[in-house]
């Protein structure tokens, strides 16, 4: 197959393309897609290569991927061996292709690195050296974003109901993810604390064990996290977690589990859980209120869009190796 290339376009000033490799809209295009207020970068959503209008030499593509061997993964030897600008920014933690089983997408990148010497990057310095024991070199980016601007007043009364309670956040029903993001340690936490019936899972509608659960828009569901007593999430694996960011921003009490790009996210180890047993206590650290400043200065200094800007530019600039 050959690529035919589109090259010197005058009118069009992006200098780093970055392709959303995901079906559907979710946390990719939340963190991606505000990159396009540095005028040099742009952002295209598609999952297959012949959907690409065109490629042009003269720019830096990141293809962002969440462990998928769409096409537009599958077909990286073929843009490679035409000498596309190419990098993988990897959005998943490796500990995840174990639980899904989807180690096949792992060796497959660290062939293509082997080979090709693939610039690869992830969110979390925790993660890179995962993959170093894994066989992949790759580069930790730090993520972030701009201000939470939105309407955290409401006068929705049916919302209001929402407020209050204990939040964790599962976006899928099905039992693999269920349990990839510890909504069983969650439940079992709050039975335990006699919390139940003010826990709340945010991300699909019913019920799962005797705790509501709820899909809602952005804008509604911030407003709830900001009036929540607290948000806990004890997955088994992260690579970044948009929720506990957003929780710093928003000044509300944050519990993770002790894993992966958690212990870039909540620098701070009264935030981290690593003993179920431990609950009662680490809640009490985490709504402690320096502990809330805390991490909402840290977030503001550190987790930034500017920063994050910055950071993929001065990575891109970088020699094309994974030293």
């Amino acid at each position: 197959m050959h690529i035919d290339f589109l090259d010197n376009v005058s009118n069009i000033e992006d200098r780093i393309i970055h392709i959303i490799e995901h079906e559907g809209y979710g946390t990719l295009h939340q963190l991606i897609e505000p990159l396009q207020e540095d005028l040099e970068q742009k952002v295209i959503c598609t999952h297959n290569l012949v959907n690409m209008k065109f490629i042009r030499k003269n720019v830096h593509y990141i293809i962002h991927t969440t462990g998928h061997l769409y096409p537009i993964i599958s077909n990286l030897k073929l843009l490679l061996d035409n000498g596309v600008d190419v990098s993988i920014f990897l959005h998943v933690a490796p500990r995840y292709f174990y639980f899904k089983e989807k180690n096949v997408f792992l060796d497959y990148i660290c062939n293509i690195q082997r080979i090709y010497n693939l610039q690869c990057f992830c969110p979390a310095n925790e993660l890179t050296i995962q993959y170093k024991k894994a066989g992949l070199h790759v580069k930790s980016i730090q993520l972030g974003f701009s201000e939470i601007n939105v309407d955290l007043n409401s006068n929705n009364f049916l919302l209001d109901t929402y407020c209050g309670k204990y939040i964790t956040v599962c976006t899928s029903s099905d039992p693999r993810y269920i349990d990839l993001k510890g909504i069983n340690e969650f439940v079992d936490i709050m039975e335990k604390i006699d919390k139940k019936e003010e826990a709340l899972i945010f991300g699909f509608d019913g019920n799962y064990r005797g705790v509501k659960c709820k899909r809602l828009n952005l804008n509604d569901f911030l407003y709830v996290l900001k009036n929540s007593n607290a948000y806990i999430q004890l997955s088994k694996t992260e690579a970044y977690n948009l929720t506990a960011v957003q929780a710093k921003r928003l000044k509300v009490p944050v519990l993770v589990s002790d894993i992966d790009g958690h212990k870039d996210c909540m620098k701070y180890i009264d935030n981290r859980l690593k003993n179920e047993q431990d609950f009662s206590e680490k809640l009490k650290l985490a709504c402690n209120i320096e502990c809330i400043d805390r991490n909402y200065e840290d977030s503001n200094k550190r987790e930034t869009l500017d920063n994050f800007i910055i950071a993929i530019k001065n990575t891109i600039k970088g020699v094309k190796s994974y030293e």
